[in-house]
């Protein structure tokens, strides 16, 4: 099943990103000594939603748009993904900043964590729901995918 490839390769990039993640919150307490709970619960939300969106999104991209990976070299990213990595930099931050301005509007900071939980909630719900017809479009387009990752004149 095509959708456990994914799963398991979105797993990956996770563990890789939340292993930067805690290290950066590391080194902001040990230079700034600004982290307490609040911090890094607003941090453990707001990174479920930034996986579980960039997985969706990522394995689309990857899907419709392959490009062979230039192991060693500088990684320019053109074409379809390029003009849209802007504009997905700024959905993931629509978030964390709706929870903001929900905590804010409502003068409660306990609204701003419910919003970002729920958030989170709705992003591995959709997670949940597009992974099975992403597999299945990955095994339906694996032929050109494989083509366009292993022919050398495609870069």
């Amino acid at each position: 099943d095509r959708s456990q490839m994914l799963m398991a390769k979105n797993l990956a990039a996770t563990i890789i990103s939340l292993t930067l993640s805690i290290a950066l919150l590391v080194i902001s307490q040990l230079v700034f000594g600004d982290i307490n709970a609040g911090v890094v619960l607003f941090a453990a939300l707001t990174f479920i939603i930034c996986a579980a969106l960039l997985s969706v999104i990522g394995n689309s991209l990857s899907i419709r748009f392959p490009k062979r990976m230039k192991i060693g070299t500088r990684m320019n990213v053109s074409g379809v993904v390029g003009i849209l990595l802007i504009p997905m930099i700024l959905l993931l931050g629509i978030p964390p900043l709706a929870a903001v301005a929900a905590g804010f509007i409502a003068q409660r900071l306990w609204v701003e964590y419910a919003t970002l939980a729920v958030l989170a909630l709705l992003s591995i719900g959709l997670y949940l729901i597009v992974i099975r017809s992403q597999g299945e479009t990955l095994q339906q387009r694996e032929l050109q995918v494989l083509e366009a990752v292993t022919d050398p004149g495609n870069d």
